[in-house]
């Protein structure tokens, strides 16, 4: 799958993610409602982690890259031929608008170093498997942390869920392109016969 059908998964499940959470509020709320049944039922759907949907676009953002993030190693990828650039460019806009200076510029030096190590892997290796999912969610996890947002673990499952989907979309365009060979293999011999 190219990167055009990466981010158009990645901004479905975004968008899906984003209605679950609306959803999940506004039940919370309800719950929340001075009700006797509702207020027995709110410590039981109430949810774990703070909320500020000021960062929605954020989230929708780390989603995206989260889509594309995968081919990080492959190196005629798009998000590979951008990679430092928009590192640098992330880092800048970290600088500026950060209150912690400092730590938006350890972020960035290891945003850096992380897409050049992973320029150096194998193509659908290990960023393809269960190890890059996990490397990738604390990443995002501690960058987050350490610039003091407000909702580190939105953030983070929002990426994750975009690195699922390009997983998840390269699982079954590469599973149909094997069924659709297989296919037509068959039927040429059947033809030749």
């Amino acid at each position: 799958m190219n990167y055009k059908g990466h981010l158009t998964v990645g901004l479905a499940c975004a968008l899906a993610l984003s209605l679950a959470l609306f959803v999940a509020v506004a039940e919370d709320l309800f719950l929340a409602l001075p009700l006797p049944f509702f207020s027995l039922l709110h410590p039981f759907f109430s949810l774990p982690f703070s909320l500020d949907f000021k960062e929605l676009p954020l989230w929708i953002l780390i989603c995206l890259f989260g889509s594309l993030a995968p081919d990080l190693d492959h190196k005629h990828s798009k998000i590979h031929r951008w990679s430092y650039t928009g590192s640098v460019s992330f880092g800048a806009a970290l600088y500026l608008l950060s209150h912690e200076p400092f730590q938006a510029l350890a972020v960035t030096a290891a945003l850096v170093l992380t897409v050049f190590l992973l320029s150096r892997l194998k193509h659908r290796g290990f960023t393809h498997h269960a190890p890059g999912v996990v490397i990738f969610a604390v990443l995002l996890y501690a960058a987050f942390s350490v610039l003091n947002f407000s909702s580190p673990v939105v953030v983070t499952g929002f990426g994750v869920a975009g690195y699922l989907s390009h997983l998840a979309a390269d699982f079954f365009s590469t599973r149909s392109k094997r069924k659709a060979n297989k296919a037509s293999k068959q039927t040429g011999k059947r033809a030749s016969k």
